[in-house]
């Protein structure tokens, strides 16, 4: 008996496989910056999110892990404008250890929360980085979006909080429009 489950158990394994299909091509935005980890108290937290036009999140495309997980209970000065942006909904975003230093790249696929595509307008791309105690690095673009095509307009960041106004945790910022078209893979069980 337990062989035969054994069995069964395997050849349902065996049925699930790894499909790769071709994407069909389209326009995505990417931005990317390098990182500087800090060794310092409340600091290397950030995230990158996409707002539409009225300043409502649409989707996040990265937060780090103590914030995305409420760490903002315990130290309620953790990227704050994200927090604002997000409010109580929950966290749609892949979040992980605050990573190490190097270069950071975030790929949005002109979607939403849900996976739809997003309908034309205007949106903007904001990324917020705990630089200090109370010290934030906030940068963002804004990207037009019209019949797929990607216009990427105006560029903003400025270091706001407490002194000193200083931050090396991002730089080398760069925000750039592509084709996908890359294969993809999808996990199918037969």
């Amino acid at each position: 008996m337990l062989k035969r489950m054994v069995l069964l158990i395997l050849l349902s394994v065996l049925l699930c496989s790894t499909r790769i299909y071709a994407a069909t091509p389209k326009q995505e935005v990417v931005f990317s910056f390098d990182f500087n980890k800090r060794f310092k108290l409340a600091t290397n937290q950030f995230a990158v999110w996409i707002e539409n036009d009225k300043g409502e999140l649409v989707k996040t495309l990265f937060v780090t892990a103590f914030t995305a997980g409420k760490g903002w209970e315990k130290r309620p000065d953790a990227l704050v404008a994200w927090r604002k942006a997000v409010q109580e909904k929950p966290v749609d975003a892949v979040s992980g250890a605050t990573p190490k230093s190097g270069r950071q790249e975030f790929v949005w696929e002109l979607d939403d929360r849900a996976g739809n595509s997003v309908p034309d307008g205007k949106y903007k791309l904001r990324l917020e980085a705990n630089a200090a105690w109370k010290t934030y690095f906030e940068y963002e673009c804004t990207i037009s979006v019209n019949n797929e095509e990607i216009l990427l307009g105006e560029t903003d960041h400025k270091i706001t909080g407490k002194e000193p106004l200083k931050q090396k945790i991002v730089s080398n910022i760069t925000i750039e429009t592509r084709i996908s078209g890359k294969a993809n893979k999808k996990l199918q069980c037969l």
